[in-house]
């Protein structure tokens, strides 16, 4: 009778049937001490930057907080964030969910429940509702970040809707970052005054350290009606936009009768404005000025601006 060990030379080496196993075994065991090492130095990274920051007058106040995401994530859960700024402003939230990939600890996602509730200083709280926000910081190692975020279905108090907004922002010049918003499906409503609906909005700029905002392209479409321009806008001492945008718009008409219930000017004012951009033909090129306070088209006022917060 044949020896079955000979015609079978695997059977000599069972090793080689677990093997496969007992690698995946040592890689998995390798990987689990270099996760918890690896968390661990990020807890301990955590804890500093929010110590700084703290000294700079920000802070974070969880309900409770966690870690965890083993064995591929890096998970920091924060229930009814309380994040507080120098001026006094603070922004409540029902939850917090900041990710990170283990192979790529740089990279954070942000996911905030609402709603939310911002509070400012001598104010009462205002509720804004939102669907789940997202929030990705790309950090990079001169200190500086990649950050953009989505919020859809937003409700501020009534005052703004937006059915979804995109903000993203990257480095570019020295105490400077290029930031690009979009926001679709939006409505300003003012006491006393209909609803200012847009269907979408756009605007590309650059943003400095001390809130100087040069705006290269800003679009506005409603139904056929199209305005842009360009220009540069920052906040007065009274957190007031202040500035100057040259705009342009292809339906002059459909614009003015869109505008013209929030228009507070004398009877006599608005028919010399509508006059004197009649002259200009369909697509009119005209000055939006900002300037104490005050809102005109060209050289005359059209509106008070209250302070944005």
């Amino acid at each position: 009778m044949a020896d079955t060990n000979k015609m079978n030379p695997t059977a000599k080496r069972p090793w080689r049937m677990f093997a496969p196993l007992a690698a995946v075994i040592v890689l998995f065991g390798l990987w689990s001490v270099y996760w918890h090492w690896a968390n661990s130095a990020v807890q301990t990274h955590v804890t500093g930057e929010r110590a700084q920051l703290e000294a700079q007058g920000f802070s974070l106040a969880c309900a409770s907080e966690s870690w965890g995401g083993y064995p591929f994530r890096f998970e920091f859960t924060c229930t009814n964030p309380a994040i507080k700024f120098p001026g006094g402003q603070t922004v409540r939230s029902h939850a917090l969910l900041a990710v990170a990939q283990a192979y790529n600890p740089m990279h954070i996602i942000a996911l905030i429940d609402g709603p939310s509730e911002v509070t400012l200083p001598g104010n009462e709280a205002h509720v804004l509702t939102h669907g789940r926000a997202v929030i990705s910081v790309v950090a990079q190692g001169d200190g500086a970040a990649q950050i953009s975020a989505e919020i859809p279905d937003f409700n501020g108090a009534g005052v703004f809707t937006a059915s979804n907004i995109q903000a993203h922002a990257r480095p570019a010049a020295e105490n400077a970052n290029d930031v690009a918003v979009t926001v679709e499906g939006a409505a300003y409503t003012a006491p006393g005054k209909p609803p200012l609906a847009v269907d979408r909005a756009q605007l590309l700029g650059t943003l400095t350290a001390n809130g100087e905002l040069t705006i290269g392209d800003l679009q506005f479409n409603r139904n056929g009606l199209k305005l842009w321009g360009k220009g540069m806008v920052e906040l007065d001492a009274q957190h007031r936009i202040e500035g100057q945008i040259d705009a342009q718009t292809n339906d002059l008409g459909q614009l003015l009768a869109v505008l013209d219930p929030h228009m507070e000017m004398p009877e006599q004012d608005r028919a010399t404005l509508k006059a004197v951009l009649g002259l200009l033909g369909k697509e009119a090129r005209a000055g939006l000025v900002a300037r104490d306070g005050e809102f005109y088209i060209g050289p005359l006022k059209v509106g008070e601006l209250l302070p944005l917060y």
